[in-house]
């Protein structure tokens, strides 16, 4: 086996304490779309929890179980009247706490 000099055990610490320093905020526009919101935030719970700082949700006054769903998975709530793609992005980023954001919709999955 080849000896590769930048592959010890102190480049591997190294790697996974920046790992955890990196934690996204994941912005979720959504109008009415629960089932599909309950299906992103399953899939992002299960296989992303560890890189997940928060969740915002930026709901354009839902009308369906939609906030009951973002409460039971502890997501930020933040409620947007005039809605556009554009205003309910930058309202998300505004809300968010990481440096880092990850951009979805409620039918992204």
């Amino acid at each position: 086996m080849q000896n590769i000099p930048w592959k010890n055990d102190n480049f591997i610490i190294l790697i996974i304490k920046f790992k955890k320093l990196i934690m996204i905020s994941v912005v979720i526009r959504n109008r009415n779309e629960g089932d599909a919101l309950k299906n992103v935030l399953t899939i992002l719970t299960k296989i992303y929890y560890e890189d997940i700082k928060e969740i915002i949700i930026v709901d354009n006054n839902s009308t369906d179980n939609s906030i009951t769903i973002a409460n039971n998975f502890n997501c930020k709530i933040v409620t947007i009247n005039d809605f556009s793609y554009g205003r309910a992005t930058n309202l998300g980023i505004s809300n968010a706490d990481s440096k880092y954001v990850l951009l979805l919709s409620s039918h992204s999955i």
